[in-house]
């Protein structure tokens, strides 16, 4: 629904996921972007429409500049669809999702689960509906 929300707004959703099971061998990188596709299928089924996605295969010893918490992905996508960095949101449930939208300077991080110290959130939901109301919070003011 709060997805939904969005795109009623006219913003433009985007995903970004760290595959590393693809470097791992435990994929491979056709079955990722497969399964990939099958979430962004789901999704469109629901009337949710991602505008475009990325997703890193690698570790981190691989040292890429694409998996989180370094913000290739983000700055990609970006820079493709010409959006200010600083226009962005990234709602995530990891300390690397919130690391990678602090480091692409993106306006705002919303961390969802249960609060915790060590995750430096701007924004902290329980849920992505949650999440969506403090982002139609933070944009009506």
């Amino acid at each position: 629904q709060g997805l939904r929300q969005l795109n009623e707004m006219k913003i433009p959703l985007f995903i970004v996921s760290n595959q590393s099971c693809v470097q791992r061998g435990m994929i491979t990188l056709e079955r990722a972007l497969s399964i990939h596709e099958i979430v962004l299928q789901r999704l469109a089924e629901h009337g949710i429409e991602i505008r475009d996605s990325r997703i890193c295969p690698h570790v981190d010893a691989d040292g890429c500049e694409c998996r989180k918490p370094k913000p290739g992905m983000i700055l990609d996508l970006c820079s493709f669809h010409g959006i200010d960095p600083t226009c962005t949101v990234m709602i995530g449930d990891s300390d690397t999702d919130i690391q990678a939208g602090q480091r692409s300077h993106g306006a705002l991080q919303i961390y969802i689960g249960t609060l915790r110290p060590d995750v430096l959130a701007a924004i902290f939901a329980p849920d992505l509906n949650t999440a969506v109301q403090k982002i139609m919070n933070f944009i009506l003011g």
